[in-house]
């Protein structure tokens, strides 16, 4: 996940290495009241982060905040298909994430 603030720019990802032609459900949570940002795959913390600049203020490439795949230039696009796509209007629990998990993971996997 790239995020970007002009000039400041922001990596966030996880060490795990995900595999072709297998479903992960990745979920990113801002909670801003715990200055944190925190990363899940597959329901499992993979990390969590003190909130930046560039993962609150959003002003990337044409309006985007957020980049998908391996870098901001565009060369290294997220080559996948993404399933669906959720946003809420407050910060979920680890809880609510392993249930949309669970919930999903016989749809896709």
């Amino acid at each position: 996940l790239y995020s970007a603030t002009g000039a400041s720019s922001n990596i966030f990802a996880g060490a795990t290495t995900l595999s072709l032609n297998t479903w992960y459900m990745c979920s990113l949570v801002i909670n801003r009241s715990a200055g944190q940002q925190i990363l899940y795959i597959n329901a499992s913390t993979e990390r969590t982060d003190a909130i930046t600049t560039e993962s609150t203020n959003h002003t990337g490439p044409a309006g985007i905040g957020f980049i998908i795949g391996a870098g901001s230039s565009g060369t290294q696009p997220l080559a996948a298909r993404i399933g669906y796509g959720l946003v809420y209007n407050r910060t979920l629990t680890a809880t609510e994430i392993g249930n949309i998990y669970n919930y999903t993971k016989t749809r896709f996997s």
